[in-house]
C-alpha cells in the first residue's frame, strides 16, 4: 500500500521583548509564507526580592522567569492547536529575546536536565537596568575598555554581561554555567545546554573575529570559574522538547527546537546582506541603527562614535548604535494615564500628533542615559530640551512630536556617522519593528535624511526567527528566499519618499562621502511638518520653509559646515553651542536658529534674515528712535520681526554674524567654543593667541592679524563692540582678520566660503594646542616679525592659499605659478 503523505508543517516563533512577548505561527502554502499571532503577553521588570512586586527605587530588578515561561508554554499550546485545526503538525520552535541578561545554572539544575520530571526553574535573571553604574570603571582596572572593544566590538556600558558577572565573582560567586535568556528557554524546553552566537555577541565576552569566547577577557576579568557553552551559528537543531513539555503543549510527538538568531535584533535584521549603503533601523522599545557588514569594525573611531558590533545571520556583523525608541512614548503614555486616571494609547497619541503641524518639536538627545529608567518621562524630556537652550514641547501632543522628531534626527545622525566610518554613502533607510508602523516617524526620517525609507515588517524579530527555522528545516534554500516569499507576513512593507526638494538640496540622493553635504537637508521645518508624502506613492512637495527658499547650494554647504563644526569627537561645540551663517546676496543671510544642535543640523535649523535690517539694530543710537533695540530682549524681538515669515527664532548672536558678513570678502562665518581655544581664552594667557605667529601654516590659513576682544555679554552690546573694533583694525591694517577671539567665550572664523571657515577653525584649534603644549616646555617662541611678513607675501605661500581654495572649490581655474616669474620655490 502507498505510504500516506506526511501532514503539512507549521513552525512557532517565540519572540520575547522587554515589554511584551508573543508566539507566532508560521506556515508555507504554495511557496508563500504566512505568519499569524496565536498568543501575546505582557512583560516587564519586577522587584527581585519580591515576586509580583512593582519596581521601586533602590530595589534590585529582575525578570519573572516562571511567569514568562508559563506564558510561552500557553502560546506554544495555542500554536499546536492552531496547527492541528489546519491539519498541520508543529515541526519547529525557535526563541529570540533581548540581549545581555543571563542566569547562572548550578550543578543541581544541570543534573535534573533531560529528565521527564518537570522541575520548576528556581534561578534568577536580573534585569540589566539594575546594573552597577561603576562596573565599567572597575573593570577598566583589569582590562582597558579600548582593548576589550578591539576584541569584542562592544563599548563599555554598565549593562554588559561581562561587568555584571565580574561583580558577581567579586562578591563571592563560585561559578556555574552561564546561559543568556533565549539559551535558558532552549534549556527549559529541551534540557540541552548550549549557546548561540548572535546572543553571545551581546555579552562583551565573545571575540568578534573568531566567534569564540575570548580567553584574554575571561582571564583578565577573573571569570574562569564560570562555564560558557561553545557558541554555535544560528540555524541548527538544539534538540527536541522534553516529554513533560511535549505533554504540556498538547503535541503528539516531541517538537524540534532550533537555535535561531537568538538576539532579537539579529532576528529582526535577518534579511540584511552586507551593504554599507542601507541604513538599518530596528525600532521597538529601543532603537538600534547602523549597517550590516561582512566583518567587524573594531577601531578607536568606531568606539568613540558609540557603535557596537553584534552578530548577524550568516556570520555578518551588525555595526549599530543603541538609542532609545518607542520606550519614550510608552513611558509618556504611562505617566499621562496615571495623571488622567484612564489609559492613553501610544499609537493613538501619535495619530493625533501627526495632524498638529502647528506644534513645535524641539530635538533632544535620545541617547541620554537619563532616559533609560522608568518614571516621569515628559518631565525629563522637557528638562533635556531646556538644557539645550530650547523651549520645552507644548502639552502632550507637543511632547509626542518632539519624541518622533528626535528619533528621526538620531537616525539621520547615525546615517552620517556610518557613512564616515565605512567610507560608503547611505542610499536607503530600512525601518523594521514596531516603529515601522509609526507613519509620522517614517515620514520624518525620510525628510530628515533625504533618503527613501522602506518600513516593515513590524513583527520583524518573529519573522526573522521563522525565516531561520524554515531554512534549517529545508523548506527554503536561503533566508533571502523566505523574505521573497513572505508577502504581507509580519506586516509587509511600505515605502516613504522624501520630498524632491530635499534631495535636490544635497545634489545627490545619498548620505556620506559621495554627497557633498553628507545628509540631504529636508525642505520642511522640523517644528512645522507639512503634509506627508504618502507611502508607496509619489511624494508631495511640501510648502517650503523660509530657509529652503534660499539658494540650495548655499543652504547645503551651510548644513555641511555646521555638522563638521559640531562633530562630537572634535569638542568644538556641544549641545546647542555655536552657530553658523552664510551671505545670500542683496543683504540677505542664513543663520542657525536658536537651540539647534550643529552636530545634527538640517535645513530647517536655519533662518533667512534681512542682514541690512539686522545691522540697523546694531547701528541704531542708544537714544534715537530705535532705542528700544538698545536692550538685548528688545533686540531679539526685533530680530524675530525681520526674520522671514514662519521661521524659527534666530539666536541673538545673529547680530554679530551680520556684522561679520558685512565685511568685504566675508561670505561665511562659523562660531565655536573649542576646548583648547577656550582653555586659553578663559585664562590670563589669552593674549598668546594674538601675540604672534608660530609656524608658516598658521600664517597661510589664519593670516597675521587675529583679533582678541575683551569679554562682553553676547548680544547687542557685543555686536556693537566688535563692529567698532573691526572698523578700527581694517582702517589700521587695510585687511580684516580671519579669526576673532572673544575672551571667556569662543572664536569666530571669517571665510570667503564655508570650506575656508572650516580650515580657519581647524588651524586655530591647532595653534591653541601648540601654545598649550609649549607652556609645559617654557612657553611659545614666536617667529620674528620680518619672517612673518616675508612668509605672508612669499609667492609660493600665495600659491598654497590658492591651492587650498581650489581643493574646496574644484571649479576654479588653476592659478598661475608664481615661480615662473622668477620667484624662488620653497
Amino acid at each position: 500500500m502507498p505510504t500516506a503523505a506526511p501532514p503539512p508543517r507549521a513552525y512557532a516563533a517565540v519572540d520575547l521583548g522587554a515589554t511584551s512577548g508573543r508566539v507566532m505561527l508560521g506556515t508555507v502554502d504554495g511557496g508563500v509564507v504566512r505568519m499569524t499571532e496565536v498568543h501575546r503577553f505582557a512583560n516587564g521588570p519586577r522587584a527581585s526580592s519580591s515576586p509580583g512586586a512593582s519596581p521601586s527605587p533602590g530595589v534590585p530588578l529582575g525578570w519573572d522567569i516562571e511567569r514568562l515561561f508559563h506564558e510561552t508554554l500557553v502560546g506554544l499550546a495555542a500554536a499546536v492547536l492552531a496547527a492541528d485545526t489546519e491539519g498541520r503538525v508543529l515541526a519547529g520552535i525557535g526563541v529570540d529575546s533581548w540581549g545581555v541578561d543571563y542566569t547562572v545554572l548550578d550543578r543541581t539544575v544541570l543534573e535534573n536536565s533531560g529528565h521527564d520530571a518537570s522541575v520548576p526553574f528556581s534561578g534568577r535573571v536580573d534585569h540589566h537596568r539594575g546594573a552597577d553604574p561603576t562596573g565599567p570603571a572597575e573593570a577598566e582596572t583589569a582590562v582597558a575598555a579600548a582593548r576589550a572593544y578591539a576584541i569584542t566590538g562592544i563599548p563599555p556600558h554598565p549593562i554588559n554581561t561581562s561587568y555584571r558577572l565580574r561583580a558577581e565573582r567579586r562578591a563571592g560567586a563560585s561559578g556555574g554555567t552561564v546561559l543568556l535568556v533565549p539559551d535558558l528557554w532552549v534549556f527549559l524546553l529541551t534540557g540541552v545546554v548550549g549557546a548561540e552566537r548572535t546572543i553571545a555577541s551581546t555579552t562583551q565576552l565573545l571575540d568578534a573575529r573568531s566567534g569564540r569566547w575570548s580567553p584574554q577577557l575571561l582571564d583578565g576579568w577573573d571569570l574562569g570559574a564560570f562555564d560558557f557553552p561553545h557558541p554555535i551559528a544560528a540555524g541548527t537543531v538544539a534538540g527536541v522538547t522534553l516529554p513533560s513539555i511535549t505533554a504540556r503543549i498538547g503535541a503528539d510527538a516531541a517538537v524540534p527546537v532550533f537555535r535561531v538568531a537568538e538576539h532579537d535584533t539579529a532576528s529582526a535584521l535577518a534579511f540584511a546582506e552586507p551593504d554599507a549603503g542601507q541604513l538599518l533601523v530596528s525600532s521597538g522599545s529601543w532603537s538600534l541603527a547602523g549597517v550590516s557588514l561582512a566583518s567587524p569594525v573594531l577601531g578607536e573611531e568606531a568606539l568613540q562614535a558609540g557603535f557596537t558590533n553584534e552578530g548577524g545571520v550568516g556570520g555578518t556583523t551588525l555595526v549599530l548604535r543603541n538609542l532609545a525608541g518607542m520606550w519614550l512614548l510608552e513611558e509618556c503614555a504611562r505617566q499621562w494615564s496615571r495623571e488622567l486616571g484612564h489609559p492613553r494609547d501610544p499609537i493613538a497619541l501619535v495619530q493625533e500628533a501627526s495632524t498638529r503641524d502647528d506644534l513645535a518639536a524641539p530635538v533632544f538627545d535620545v541617547g541620554d542615559e537619563r532616559l533609560l529608567a522608568p518614571g516621569d518621562m515628559p518631565a525629563r524630556i522637557a528638562r533635556l530640551c531646556a538644557e539645550s537652550g530650547q523651549t520645552p514641547p507644548e502639552g502632550r501632543l507637543g511632547t509626542v512630536r518632539s519624541i518622533v522628531e528626535s528619533l528621526a534626527a538620531a537616525y539621520a545622525d547615525v546615517a552620517l556617522s556610518v557613512a564616515r566610518l565605512t567610507g560608503s554613502p547611505v542610499r536607503q533607510v530600512r525601518i523594521v519593528g514596531g516603529g515601522s508602523r509609526n507613519e509620522l516617524l517614517c515620514r520624518r526620517t525620510a525628510e530628515r535624511t533625504g533618503l527613501p525609507v522602506i518600513a516593515g515588517p513590524a513583527e520583524a524579530s518573529a519573522f526573522g526567527n521563522l525565516a531561520v527555522q524554515l531554512v534549517a528545516a529545508g523548506e527554503f534554500p536561503t533566508v533571502a528566499a523566505v523574505y521573497a516569499a513572505g508577502g504581507s507576513a509580519g506586516g509587509g512593507t511600505l515605502r516613504y519618499e522624501p520630498a524632491a526638494a530635499s534631495r535636490d538640496a544635497a545634489g545627490a540622493s545619498s548620505v556620506g562621502p559621495a554627497s557633498r553635504t553628507g545628509l540631504a537637508p529636508p525642505t520642511s521645518d522640523a517644528s512645522h511638518t507639512s503634509q506627508a508624502p504618502h507611502a508607496s506613492q509619489a511624494s508631495q512637495t511640501p510648502h517650503p520653509s523660509p530657509a529652503s527658499q534660499a539658494p540650495q547650494a548655499a543652504l547645503a554647504s551651510l548644513v555641511d559646515l555646521s555638522r563638521q563644526l559640531g562633530r562630537p569627537d572634535r569638542r568644538w561645540a556641544v549641545l546647542a553651542e555655536g552657530n553658523t551663517s552664510v551671505a545670500l546676496g542683496d543683504g540677505r543671510m542664513l543663520v542657525k536658529a536658536s537651540g539647534a544642535s550643529m552636530a545634527i543640523a538640517e535645513a530647517s535649523d536655519f533662518v533667512e534674515m534681512d542682514g541690512v535690517e539686522v545691522l540697523r539694530l546694531v547701528d541704531a543710537p542708544a537714544g534715537g528712535a530705535s532705542s528700544s533695540a538698545a536692550h538685548d530682549d528688545d533686540a531679539v524681538r526685533a530680530l524675530f520681526a525681520v526674520a522671514a515669515r514662519g521661521a524659527r527664532r534666530p539666536s541673538v548672536e545673529a547680530l554679530l554674524h551680520a556684522v561679520c558678513l558685512d565685511i568685504p570678502g566675508v561670505e561665511a562665518v562659523g562660531h565655536t567654543h573649542p576646548v583648547s581655544v577656550n582653555a586659553l581664552l578663559c585664562s590670563p594667557r589669552a593674549s598668546l593667541l594674538v601675540e604672534g605667529s608660530l609656524f608658516p601654516d598658521q600664517i597661510v590659513v589664519l593670516g597675521t592679524d587675529p583679533l582678541l576682544v575683551p569679554y562682553v555679554d553676547p548680544g547687542l552690546t557685543l555686536a556693537r563692540v566688535v563692529r567698532r573694533t573691526l572698523h578700527d583694525r581694517i582702517a589700521e591694517t587695510g585687511a580684516a582678520p580671519k579669526v576673532l577671539y572673544l575672551q571667556n567665550h569662543g572664536m569666530f572664523a571669517l571665510g570667503a566660503d564655508t570650506a575656508e571657515v572650516l580650515r580657519i577653525t581647524e588651524m586655530a584649534v591647532k595653534v591653541a594646542d601648540v601654545i598649550l603644549g609649549s607652556l609645559a616646555a617654557g612657553g611659545p617662541t614666536f617667529l620674528d616679525a620680518a619672517d612673518v611678513a616675508r612668509i605672508d607675501t612669499r609667492p609660493d605661500e600665495l600659491l598654497r592659499r590658492a591651492a587650498l581654495r581650489r581643493a574646496a572649490t574644484p571649479d576654479l581655474p588653476d592659478p598661475p605659478d608664481p615661480t615662473l616669474d622668477g620667484a624662488t620655490p620653497r
